[in-house]
């Protein structure tokens, strides 16, 4: 039985071939027949490509969040060890000059006194840029010790939540924001929104993913509900996503709702 191979290109690009079998005793296809197959070929070939460039797309954007991350981390472990030092260096400084100033100089002490305030504006400034750059509990002190400190803050509202995260995930910089993110937030929501009693939080590095849990004994998903709704949920999900990822919300066993993303990490450590 022979067959016929058709190339299935768009805009002089090969994306794949079609072999198609011939029917017994065929020895070649009727017009009708090669004019379904060529048209077929061509919507493949459409289809084929757009999920090529869905695919090189997703992967883009994936590169630009975990440079953005490194970079961020980056420059705020600069300004953190670098210009924040050396600001607060200044200001000293500037207090110790005054010592030596003489009390009736207004002009120098005037002048010292908005050296000191532009110094301690700088040094405010610094602060809060390194903070909007990346959650500095995480350097400080890691993810397990800042998901157990959030923990025990929500016990004071009598919500039991235990935490089983390793004290080094070993992830890339973008990969531990986005599931510290994703972990408060969903701990948050449960606080307020789930009426639950008890709620567990589980982080695991698995071979090439991290995966991150919040599972909770609450009201559960809504009756119909996909899980999509709301802004929290809405932003935990694009943050799993933008890396390559994927958040689900479905009913708890035994009742709740659970919380569920994986992160790949690309092999990266």
């Amino acid at each position: 039985m022979g067959s016929v191979v058709v190339d299935v290109s768009h805009r002089d690009h090969r994306e794949a071939v079609l072999v198609v079998g011939l029917r017994r005793g065929q020895r070649r296809f009727t017009s009708r027949e090669t004019a379904l197959l060529d048209d077929l070929a061509r919507q493949l070939a459409v289809t084929m490509r757009a999920v090529r460039l869905s695919g090189e797309l997703q992967e883009s954007r994936e590169r630009i969040v975990r440079a953005r991350e490194d970079e961020r981390q980056r420059i705020r472990r600069d300004l953190h060890d670098g210009l924040g030092p050396v600001l607060a260096a200044a200001g000293l400084q500037v207090d110790t000059l005054r010592d030596h100033v003489d009390p009736d100089d207004e002009t120098g002490r005037e002048l010292l006194d908005r050296m000191d305030a532009g110094l301690r504006q700088g040094v405010a400034d610094v602060r809060r840029t390194v903070e909007g750059l990346r959650p500095p509990a995480l350097d400080q002190i890691g993810l397990a010790a800042v998901v157990r400190e959030h923990a025990a803050a929500l016990g004071g509202t009598g919500l039991d939540v235990t935490t089983e995260v390793p004290d080094t995930v070993s992830a890339p910089a973008a990969v531990e924001v986005a599931a510290y993110r994703i972990i408060l937030e969903a701990m948050t929501n449960v606080a307020r929104h789930a009426r639950a009693t008890r709620c567990a939080v589980r982080v695991a590095r698995e071979i090439d993913t991290v995966v991150v849990e919040v599972a909770d004994d609450g009201c559960g998903v809504l009756p119909g509900s996909d899980g999509t709704g709301g802004v929290g949920l809405s932003s935990m999900r694009e943050r799993a996503e933008e890396l390559g990822g994927q958040l689900l919300v479905t009913a708890a066993r035994g009742g709740g709702t659970l919380v569920r993303a994986v992160i790949p990490v690309k092999g990266q450590a």
